[in-house]
């Protein structure tokens, strides 16, 4: 079986493919037991490779030392793209920007411009030319704005993560709503503009 990995701030997402199915998937907390939880999900599976994308060191460290696999490719910048990266410092261009940068391009077959956009803990927001992988942007996810927004304050709570239901916000919850998801959506929309 192949495992994928893909371990952001927030979330450790996981799927088994045997084959071209998928066979099996789930996701975890990326906190200090993540490991434990993907090597109990795989326990008893014959894994023979691993992929992985990770933009958290310690959590790709320790879920490693626990795998035994007979092939684990960890995507960095250092390996064979289909494309050329042009970065003032590839080596700092996260796994997850290269990891969906590749996805854009295999899609696309290089035909055109692609702008990828990855809305997690943080928003990434990258160009793909004919010619590789340009650049791009990052910015904080909403749920970063909203972490600030209750940190800063004496009196903002921390509030579901949705789309506001009215014109305008009229109450606490939803105006910071409005201000987080529809200011989000702008920021979005004014990176790629």
């Amino acid at each position: 079986m192949w495992l994928t990995l893909d371990i952001g701030n927030s979330a450790v997402k996981a799927a088994l493919f045997d084959g071209d199915r998928l066979a099996d998937d789930a996701t975890w907390p990326s906190d200090g037991h993540v490991a434990d939880d993907v090597t109990r999900w795989i326990d008893h599976r014959p894994v023979a490779r691993v992929g992985l994308c990770s933009v958290v060191p310690t959590v790709t460290a320790r879920i490693l030392a626990m795998l035994n696999a007979e092939s684990t490719l960890v995507v960095n910048s250092k390996h064979q793209l289909p494309f050329e990266i042009a970065y003032n410092q590839p080596a700092g261009l996260g796994s997850d920007r290269i990891a969906a940068a590749v996805c854009a391009w295999t899609l696309y077959g290089g035909r055109a411009p692609v702008i990828v956009i990855d809305a997690g803990t943080t928003a990434t927001i990258d160009v793909i030319m004919a010619s590789g992988y340009q650049g791009g942007a990052i910015a904080p996810g909403p749920a970063l704005f909203m972490e600030s927004l209750n940190a800063g304050t004496a009196s903002l709570p921390r509030i579901p993560l949705k789309m506001p239901r009215d014109m305008y916000g009229q109450s606490t919850v939803s105006a910071l709503q409005h201000g987080i998801m529809h200011g989000f959506i702008d920021l979005v929309a004014g990176a790629v503009k």
